[in-house]
């Protein structure tokens, strides 16, 4: 079974996602990471994402392994395991060009496909439910109100010593939201048969249970969402 998770940033995505996939025992495939793992190797290479050739030779060559452990998914650039570092400030904010991109989103579909074909999955992101997967069993598109979401992000960057304050982060969130939204390739939006979750008011553990309250009712009634 594949159940797809979609939604802008800081709505509850990735948490939501890898605690259905422990209920359930599903793989969690966080595809936000895996963006997240290329931006950072791009910033290290100092690569411009205007020549075209330079990031198609950095594709055919990088390094990028997925594993699985009881805690998650583990990702490993250049043989290293990654941390927070993907969350860093810097890969925050230059993330969303590199999604952009179409020879990225190919090459990460082809990871996220071959994950997918082996496990029982919970996948997260922005066009899992219309591109990447359009088939899922479950699709859900999980909004939040924008202020809430900076709160949420602003102890993220806490976590890691940095401070910024709600507005500012209120006002990078919304920018992001137009940017994703106006993208010609793989624009954000939800799925046409998307259950629509606004997670504004609840908590984690209240966003797991309506998903996985899904998902069983859906094998009830033959894999129907």
């Amino acid at each position: 079974m594949i159940i797809a998770i979609d939604g802008p940033a800081a709505s509850g995505k990735s948490s939501t996602a890898s605690g259905v996939a422990s209920q359930l025992g599903f793989r969690h495939i966080d595809t936000g990471a895996m963006y997240r793992a290329i931006t950072l190797k791009l910033i290290r290479e100092k690569l411009d994402l205007s020549k075209t050739e330079d990031l198609k030779n950095l594709l055919n060559n990088l390094d990028l392994r997925v594993d699985f452990t009881q805690d998650g998914q583990e990702l490993y650039l250049d043989g290293v395991q990654l941390g927070d570092e993907i969350r860093s400030h810097e890969v925050t904010e230059f993330v969303a060009d590199v999604s952009a991109q179409s020879l990225v989103r190919q090459y990460l579909l082809g990871v996220q496909r071959e994950v997918a074909s082996k496990h029982d999955v919970v996948l997260e992101g922005r066009d899992i439910g219309t591109v990447v997967f359009p088939d899922a069993e479950i699709k859900i598109y999980m909004v939040a109100d924008s202020r809430v979401r900076a709160a949420r992000r602003q102890k993220d960057f806490a976590r890691q010593g940095i401070e910024k304050s709600l507005d500012e982060l209120e006002e990078e969130i919304l920018a992001r939201d137009a940017h994703n939204a106006k993208r010609k390739l793989a624009p954000m939006r939800a799925a046409a048969d998307a259950t629509i979750l606004d997670t504004t008011t609840m908590s984690i553990e209240d966003q797991i249970n309506f998903i996985v309250s899904k998902v069983e009712a859906s094998k009830s009634n033959g894999g129907t969402n």
